[in-house]
């Protein structure tokens, strides 16, 4: 039986029918009424994505220029030698580091080798002919090769390089890579290099090792590093006859990282005392499940602790969060760089000109290069962190968007295997260029034991409009196709503009001068940090505004393929001949700002002290030991070896037994072999010091500064001499003045020479010229006790008592933490500053016993008028009593 119909529900049903017909038309007609679409027409520009293959340059785009300028250099380096045998070590190729290791402002080359094909075992290297190999800068142009007179000319499967000072005695040391094992080489300052990696914890470290990375990843005050673990490699001839075709070539097995297992990473904690401590797995950066090649310590959310990116060869990309206790976290996947491709070579730097800190990455074939804007955006500046603080739980993490394609990094690439990279202002307009160099894998189908070439790419950035490949009006140094896989990044010449080292396989390296002449300013910017085992400032942050326009600079120890960029910071400037502000960030979390800077020129910034400019010296001659000059050329190779042998010898008994006569009879030794050698001249005067004999002593140092005028060691040895009041005839208050105001004129920057000839100057009664030395002296070197000390007797001696009370205090202060300068700062001087003057050191100085006796005092006692009293008027007796 059916009920009657409702009408309500009748009359809800017709509304609803009526309102959907209602719909249905009107959409109807709006479709009816749009447009159709065009379809898409080739070559149109859509919004995202850039044609980077068929877009022409724009107008006004500058003329770039490097030319190679190897040879002319003095560089005669050939990678690798003999025939490939298609192991997979041996085509990964080497690269190259760029370090100041004899502190004269001139950037030295370290170049990694491959010693040959790769053989069963360790002994295909014995008598191996491809080392690798020390360049030193003369200053000119030209370049040196030294490693085997320092000890740094190892015969290994070489890959990375990257200096650091690990000890914190003021020199730069190297670490390298290999297949086969890690290497640590410390540099003594004096007579070169001495491997120690047994004793600093590396040398277990057994495997295939590649990318270095150095970092004050725990804000503890000195340089901790990163090692990149490839694969777990094992030789297998036979395997290289098992092939696979990749893209229309035949690649043996042995070429295919895919066909072992992933090695894992290392992080080498340092303890402070010349040791590490591997705590990799610990710290969560392992990366137990990647291949990697390269990694870079970059502050990317901007918390005041590095970070980690780490480029791995088909494997996931990692990125590592500092946590800021001791532990990091992956944030791979939220920051949306997880990327599964082939990556091989990193760069870090602000491209956009946003304040944060970017990513790019090579990638093999057919793959695209990788642009990750970051997208977190500069911090507050509230958010400077104060030494040991955690880092700020309210930062987001960071997160990146690929933006090769956007800019014009992405298509282009899609033919090349990238390798070395790194971001570069190569016309100095104020916008970060960026250069790449790239090199088959694949062998060539006429000679398997060669590789197929590819040309390098130069990216010019135009802001807006992304990036343009101007490669081919470079030159032809960039556009012949060669296998490159190193890229370092330097203004070796000191001119303002940065130029390029590539390493390529089994062939020379390219040292690519750059000759662009944009007419642009710059400024260039080296750090010295207070107090740090981290003495150039790995990981401290300048932003620079100038023209309008902000640019954000990091100092990074890692990067780029097997390599290590120059730890200097270049800002170009465009039209803008002036600097508007320059704010730095120290590893330590201080932040300090610069005012009134020049352009055009090099500046040292010392944290807390201000800056001076740096100036730089004539060229050299040959270069020796660890500061300077090598054995005369017109030695034959057995009497080079003999040299260097007796010259070390003598620099064994000089730092580490003591014996100053053996030293001496070394030294004279190998002087007999080459009357020219600087080092051997200076130490030989140090010995004679020591021995007793002062005549002797300022014979040799006289000797140097004719052999030298540049010496600045020289002459400051010589004023020591003629200043010491225990020299007997040779006390002329005259000539240590001349003697220390020669040293001045070389460098008027050098707090030591100022100090000295400030104390000239008072002992001559010269009152206002010392006042003025001593002033300078303290603004150089805020930790120079003589110069508050005598500081302090000058205003005494003007009634000023609340000054030289002031100055007095700090004296003391200092002195019990920071002994008075004994050393001879300059070059080739031991770095740590230390003086080879050891037994009576104090007597022999102008006023240094009493200098010396202000570590006995108590800082914390009051200094009324009479203790003033007391202590300068015992000061005045004893000028009064000097000879005259």
């Amino acid at each position: 039986m059916h009920g009657r119909p409702n009408p309500r529900r009748r009359r809800i049903v017709w509304t609803l029918l009526g309102s959907g017909a209602f719909i249905a038309l009107t959409i109807g007609l709006v479709l009816l009424r749009r447009p159709e679409a065009a379809p898409y027409l080739p070559g149109e520009a859509v919004e995202g994505i850039t044609d980077s293959l068929g877009r022409a340059l724009p107008a006004g785009h500058p003329e770039p220029r490097f030319e190679d300028v190897t040879a002319a250099a003095g560089i005669d380096f050939h990678h690798f030698e003999g025939r490939r045998s298609s192991q997979l070590p041996e085509d990964m190729g080497s690269g190259a580091a760029w370090g100041d290791y004899d502190g004269d402002g001139w950037l030295d080359l370290y170049l990694a080798n491959l010693a040959g094909a790769i053989g069963p075992t360790a002994e295909a290297l014995q008598d191996a002919t491809a080392r690798g190999q020390l360049y030193h800068n003369r200053r000119d142009g030209r370049f040196e090769p030294v490693g085997e007179q320092l000890g740094l000319s190892p015969a290994e499967y070489g890959m990375a390089a990257a200096w650091a000072d690990f000890d914190a005695d003021g020199d730069l040391d190297l670490a390298t890579s290999a297949f086969g094992g890690l290497a640590l080489y410390r540099n003594d300052g004096v007579a070169g290099f001495v491997e120690v990696g047994a004793s600093a914890g590396l040398s277990a470290a057994d495997g295939f090792w590649t990318g270095l990375a150095w970092a004050d990843y725990d804000r503890d005050g000195d340089l901790d590093l990163y090692v990149c673990g490839y694969v777990q490699y094992r030789y297998d001839p036979d395997a290289a006859g098992r092939m696979s075709e990749q893209y229309g070539s035949e690649t043996p097995a042995t070429l295919n990282p895919s066909s072992y297992p992933p090695e894992r990473n290392l992080l080498f904690d340092n303890a402070g005392d010349g040791r590490f401590v591997e705590r990799a797995a610990a710290a969560g950066i392992d990366n137990p499940d990647g291949r990697s090649l390269s990694a870079v310590w970059s502050d990317f959310d901007e918390d005041g602790w590095p970070d980690l990116y780490v480029a791995n060869d088909v494997s996931d990309n990692a990125l590592y969060h500092n946590e800021g206790d001791g532990v990091f976290r992956d944030v791979s996947l939220e920051a949306w760089v997880a990327d599964y491709r082939g990556a091989m070579g990193l760069a870090s730097g602000d491209w956009d000109g946003d304040r944060d800190l970017d990513l790019f990455v090579t990638h093999w074939i057919a793959q695209e290069n990788a642009l990750y804007e970051n997208q977190v955006g500069p911090a507050p500046a509230s958010l400077a962190l104060e030494p040991g603080a955690v880092a700020a739980a309210d930062r987001p993490a960071p997160r990146f968007n690929d933006q090769a394609d956007r800019y014009g990094l992405g298509q282009i690439a899609l033919d090349f295997i990238g390798w070395g990279t790194g971001f570069l202002d190569f016309d100095l307009d104020g916008r970060l260029d960026l250069a790449v160099v790239n090199g088959s894998t694949f062998q060539d189908p006429a000679d398997s034991s060669r590789l197929i070439g590819m040309a390098d790419q130069l990216f010019w950035n135009a802001g807006a409009d992304g990036y343009f490949d101007l490669s081919e009006i470079a030159g032809p140094a960039l556009a012949q196709p060669r296998v490159s896989r190193g890229l370092a990044i330097a203004d070796y010449d000191n001119d303002g503009d940065e130029d390029l080292l590539v390493v390529d396989f089994d062939a020379p390296p390219r040292l690519l001068n750059n000759a662009s002449r944009s007419g642009h300013h710059w400024l260039k910017l080296r750090l010295r940090a207070a107090d740090s085992g981290n003495r150039a400032g790995i990981g401290a942050r300048i932003t620079l505004e100038a023209g309008g326009r902000a640019q954000l600079r990091e100092m990074s120890g890692g990067g780029s393929y097997l390599s290590q960029h120059a730890a200097e910071a270049v800002f170009g400037l465009g039209e803008a001949e002036s600097v508007d502000a320059l704010d730095l960030r120290w590893p330590d979390g201080s932040v300090q700002s610069l005012i009134d800077l020049p352009v055009g020129a090099i500046l040292q910034v010392e944290q807390g002290a201000g800056w001076t400019v740096w100036e730089p010296a004539a060229p050299s001659g040959p270069p020796s030991g660890a500061g300077g000059g090598s054995a005369s050329p017109t030695l034959d190779r057995e009497q080079t070896l003999r040299f260097w042998a007796l010259y070390r010898e003598a620099v064994r008994s000089m730092k580490q037994s003591g014996d100053w006569t053996a030293a001496a009879a070394g030294f004279e030794a190998a002087l007999a072999l080459d009357p020219r050698h600087e080092e051997s001249l200076y130490n030989l005067g140090n010995c004679l010091v020591e021995l007793g004999e002062p005549a002797a002593a300022l014979t040799r140092f006289e000797q140097l500064v004719a052999l030298n005028p540049q010496s600045l060691r020289g002459r400051l040895q010589i004023g020591n001499l003629r200043a010491s009041p225990v020299a007997g005839p040779l006390f002329d208050l005259d000539a240590a003045a001349e003697a220390y105001a020669s040293a001045v004129a070389l460098n008027p920057e050098e707090s030591g020479a100022l100090l000295q000839l400030g104390a000239v100057e008072l002992a001559r009664g010269h009152a206002a010229e010392a006042e003025e030395h001593l002033m300078l002296a303290r603004r150089f070197n805020p930790k120079a006790v003589e110069a508050f000390y005598l500081g302090g007797y000058l205003a005494w001696r003007r009634a000023e008592v609340d000054a030289a009370g002031r100055l007095l205090a700090e004296a003391i202060r200092l002195a019990a933490t920071e002994p008075p300068v004994e050393a001879v700062p300059g070059e080739g001087a031991t770095a740590s500053g230390s003086a080879m003057l050891v037994e009576g050191a104090a007597e022999r100085r102008l006023f240094g016993a009493r200098l010396a006796r202000l570590a006995e005092r108590d800082p914390a006692a009051e200094l009324g008028a009479a203790a003033l009293d007391r202590e300068y008027d015992g000061l005045a007796a004893e000028i009064d009593a000097l000879p005259r």
